[in-house]
């Protein structure tokens, strides 16, 4: 991969670290614009034949120091019971939770229960790493002393963590120094560093294969539609969608989506319809159903702008019914505040008014203590835009 060239150093270091036997755990400072970046590299590190290591990542959010080991415990039982079997040469046994509940804590039951899977792992997978990138730390201070913890537990040498840390926020500055069971790994190139990479890589004849070069221009688009380069990044999308043979039906509706979005960004709706209700087709072809409900729920508010309300709460009923199938509550929510608007809008606040109850209702529904500040905030919105519609009478 060229662009991994860029980091070889850090990518030497890495795997340095991961033949340590001394330092179980890592942290990566890394920009927060970059970490998409990371992990990828990180993935393809992992599919390399020649890797001798397992990569499992994890985003759960730190709303404390139980919480996040129970919610870990848990989602590494999911991953082992799915790959139960399926590693080369390995005679993996079901490993019950129960034998850890004796552990004085969570996070001592999580390190025990990571320790019982290692020990089943054949011995031609020298570590498990596991790649901890919280999407959100709400008690910073229990989060450091968390990790320093997990360090300090953590005593089998095949097992590893890589902690990300945010360079412009870091909350875990320091803690190599503090312990010497800690390193600190640094990808700290600016994303225009990256940027010229990706372009210069794209322009080089030779040095990319197709599938490589769809997902450089795919990043490229990306960076450019953050600055605000609408055309250049429709330009980009549009180049990757001509690449695309007729099979790669689901990469299609990814890329008409993101088109889609960027017609709307700079202006361009009905264009953006028509690459929405291309994509539509394509989920509803290839039975993509988690990006139809995105789709739909964009088109909707598309039309919306277009001033076609009549056909905006067709698009956003159908949007809500598909995610209500799936069981996604916050993206059924979102449907369900679009179509409010589009009520209020046309003077029937009866109908707005039900839809933001039954929005509340799904909000309510949120409990789980990890999306409790998602939940608060729903609620705020929906409160605020209740008030908004007249009273009722009668």
């Amino acid at each position: 991969m060229p662009l991994q060239s860029l980091f070889t150093q850090q990518v030497d270091e890495l795997r340095g670290f991961l033949r340590s036997s001394r330092q179980p755990l890592g942290i990566l400072t890394v920009a927060g614009e970059l970490r998409g970046l990371v992990l990828r590299l990180l993935a393809r590190l992992d599919a390399d034949e020649s890797f001798p290591h397992v990569l499992l990542g994890n985003d759960v959010a730190f709303v404390g120091t139980s919480p996040y080991f129970t919610a870990l415990s848990e989602q590494l039982a999911e991953e082992y019971q799915k790959h139960l079997g399926t590693l080369p040469q390995a005679e993996l046994r079901e490993i019950s939770g129960s034998e850890f509940q004796p552990e004085p804590s969570a996070q001592r039951r999580f390190v025990a229960l990571l320790t019982r899977i290692v020990e089943q792992l054949p011995h031609e997978i020298r570590s498990l790493v596991l790649v901890l990138s919280p999407v959100r730390v709400e008690d910073p201070q229990a989060y450091r002393a968390a990790m320093q913890e997990l360090a300090q537990q953590t005593l089998n040498r095949r097992i590893r963590y890589l902690v990300f840390d945010d360079q412009k926020n870091p909350q875990l500055a320091g803690l190599p120094a503090e312990s010497s069971r800690v390193r600190a790994l640094r990808f700290d190139f600016e994303p225009s560093a990256i940027e010229q990479q990706l372009q210069a890589d794209l322009r080089a004849p030779g040095v990319l294969g197709a599938t490589e070069r769809q997902q450089y221009a795919s990043m490229l688009a990306g960076f450019s539609f953050s600055k605000g380069d609408y055309s250049t990044a429709l330009s980009l999308y549009q180049q990757n969608l001509a690449l695309l043979p007729s099979t790669a039906g689901s990469q299609a509706a990814a890329i008409l989506y993101n088109i889609g979005n960027t017609y709307v960004a700079s202006g361009q709706l009905a264009l953006a319809e028509q690459s929405y209700a291309r994509a539509v087709d394509l989920c509803v072809d290839h039975q993509q159903n988690g990006l139809l409900a995105l789709v739909l729920i964009n088109l909707g508010q598309c039309l919306q702008r277009l001033q076609r309300s009549e056909e905006a709460i067709r698009c956003l009923t159908v949007a809500r019914d598909s995610c209500a199938r799936q069981g996604s509550p916050v993206l059924e929510a979102q449907a369900l505040g679009a179509l409010a608007e589009l009520h209020a809008q046309a003077k029937r606040p009866k109908e707005a008014r039900a839809c933001l109850q039954d929005c509340m209702t799904l909000f309510d529904k949120i409990t789980s203590p990890a999306f409790a500040d998602l939940r608060a905030a729903g609620r705020a919105e929906v409160l605020a835009n209740l008030a908004k519609l007249p009273p009722e009478h009668g």
